[in-house]
């Protein structure tokens, strides 16, 4: 993993080389206790400290308030959308952008809180230009010959040392406690207070390199997660059907007196999940990397070298026809086609289930008829965790999944819950491959839809 951030910080994120020697030095790990002969101080742990409180903001009642946080921001902004009512369609020229601007500057409010957003009032246009540079800037050309790439990047780290500045001015670090209420005026939240902390402890950590870390957060809150709610959309609004089982489902979930959600039931719920899961599966190419600690690590039939990179792609253990099921028997669903249930199982769906295996004694759905999945069917990654790995996996799986699962079923949830939204024309869009390796996919070309207020 150290190898992959390095890279990534160096080229995508902008991290000056006196700061990169920082990170390289850091050969302690991420667990509690450093790895053997490791002599970095505490305080310089920076791979360890980052992952520690990543983990424990991204889980338990930390992430129960982020994720209430976020989705109370996101009612408020549809609400005040008064562009969009019952009476007739609104027509949007692109979905995925309109998708882009809401979610975009709920993540900053959710996250960094109001003065981000105030201080820097082009954000949400210099995030996304900086996001269509990414896969550009993660080539390393040099700067003369991407200028307009590193200007892009330039433009985004001077808006976060920027807004660093202003709640340095107003927080004073060194006797800020490391606990307190959830929310922070300044810096947003106590995980962003806390993290520019962790920041003001390592040696020769200047602003340069606090701006830096901070835009892969950032990257990493909206680039991924983002493209990945539009596709999730997307797909169940192609197939009528689907969303009205969607809808459905989604009902089930909302508290009666309030209307709003309970989210552990919308992120746990077994076809949203599959949706979500199948979504990912098909439109996630991003790259697993392990770098070995030992002399040589086996990896029949290679001998890795201590400090080499390992990448997996998952774009391509997505594809695997050994690994990955294409539909109960009678039926074929193949692995570069969107399918609802791939990930579920059900007792009355023989064969049922995202894993492949053997259909000899399975009795096959008839010629012409669709499996049903009833009220039994359940999520499972059940045989494919080594292959569905949108997420990375081990001891360095991405803490921030479960905040990501919610956000993206949330937005959806509310968006399909509160407007009737139809794509206009054939309803064809690509990924842009672009985008290889860094994550998910984002459409290639616009889609427009027509929007307007549901009738409850």
């Amino acid at each position: 993993m150290k190898n992959s951030v390095l890279l990534a910080m160096g080229t995508v994120f902008g991290a000056p080389a006196h700061i990169m020697r920082i990170w390289a030095a850091d050969s302690s790990g991420i667990n509690t206790v450093p790895l053997a002969g490791s002599t970095v101080k505490p305080q310089n742990r920076v791979f360890m400290n980052s992952h520690k409180s990543s983990l424990k903001y991204l889980s338990g009642t930390n992430l129960k308030f982020l994720s209430e946080r976020f989705m109370s921001k996101f009612n408020q902004l549809l609400r005040d959308k008064s562009t969009i009512n019952h009476d007739s369609f609104v027509e949007i020229e692109d979905l995925y952008a309109f998708l882009q601007n809401e979610m975009f500057y709920t993540v900053m409010e959710a996250l960094c809180g109001p003065h981000m957003l105030r201080l820097n009032p082009s954000l949400a246009e210099d995030f996304w230009a900086f996001d269509a540079a990414a896969p550009e800037l993660f080539q390393g050309l040099p700067r003369w010959m991407n200028p307009s790439g590193y200007a892009k990047r330039d433009k985004m780290l001077a808006n976060i040392k920027n807004w660093h500045a202003f709640a340095k001015d107003h927080v004073d670090l060194s006797a800020a406690a490391g606990e307190g209420p959830d929310e922070d005026e300044y810096f947003g939240t106590k995980w962003l207070r806390n993290r520019a902390i962790d920041h003001s402890k390592v040696e020769g950590f200047d602003p340069d390199a606090c701006a830096a870390d901070d835009l892969g957060l950032l990257f990493a809150a909206n680039g991924n997660a983002i493209p990945a709610a539009f596709w999730v959309l997307y797909y169940i609004l192609r197939t009528p059907s689907l969303t009205n089982r969607v809808r459905a489902e989604i009902k089930t979930c909302q508290i009666a007196e309030s209307g709003e959600y309970t989210l552990t039931d919308l992120t746990s719920n077994p076809l949203l999940s599959s949706v979500y899961a199948e979504t990912l599966r098909l439109r996630n190419a991003s790259l697993v990397t392990r770098t070995p600690i030992e002399k040589s690590f086996p990896m029949d039939p290679w001998a890795i070298r201590q400090g080499e990179l390992i990448g997996m792609s998952n774009w391509v253990t997505c594809r695997n026809e050994e690994l990955w099921s294409t539909g109960p028997p009678g039926t074929r669903y193949p692995l570069d086609e969107f399918y609802a249930e791939r990930f579920l199982v059900d007792p009355n769906v023989p064969g049922s289930g995202p894993a492949k295996r053997d259909y000899t004694n399975e009795k096959a759905v008839e010629v012409g008829e669709e499996a049903k999945f009833g009220a039994e069917a359940r999520f499972s990654l059940e045989g494919v965790t080594g292959g569905w790995i949108p997420y990375g996996g081990g001891a360095t799986v991405c803490p921030g999944r479960h905040f990501a699962k919610m956000e993206i079923l949330g937005s959806v949830a509310t968006l399909l819950k509160k407007y009737d939204i139809e794509l206009i024309g054939d309803g064809k869009v690509e990924p842009d491959m672009k985008y290889m390796m860094l994550g998910m996919l984002p459409p290639k070309t616009k889609i427009a839809a027509k929007i307007r207020l549901r009738s409850e």
